[in-house]
């Protein structure tokens, strides 16, 4: 996952190679749980990774995922894992108390990342 202009609000997030670079650096700060899983804000350079740049407020499926400055108490925000049963996480936001869009890669590398509804999402590791 990397950021593709740090510095521009509404950045798009994409997939690219892992390089180990400043824009592919994220922290993963507690917020909250819901049920057994627990949620983080995904922070880089003071943006947040969100998928409700578009329509605050309101996670929809299809929509992009963008680094923007933090908006409280919006559900884009915060992303909940979910074990994916190989050692890594599904991440989504929730659109309804049991429903959720989960983070998604693009076709291609350099593809931009969306949340989709009805996906299997991606496995994604939090280290």
């Amino acid at each position: 996952m990397e950021v593709d202009r740090q510095d521009d609000a509404g950045s798009p997030v994409i997939l690219d190679r892992d390089e180990d670079a400043e824009s592919q650096r994220f922290s993963a700060i507690p917020a909250g749980r819901t049920g057994d899983n627990p949620c983080y804000y995904l922070v880089n350079k003071g943006r947040y990774v969100n998928s409700t740049s578009a329509h605050p407020y309101q996670p929809l499926g299809g929509s992009a995922v963008t680094m923007d400055l933090f908006r409280p108490n919006d559900d884009g925000y915060p992303w909940c894992t979910t074990p994916d049963g190989f050692g890594g996480v599904r991440l989504g936001n929730h659109t309804a108390p049991d429903e959720r869009v989960l983070l998604t890669p693009g076709p291609a590398s350099g593809g931009r990342l969306t949340v989709e509804s009805g996906s299997s999402g991606a496995s994604w590791a939090l280290s």
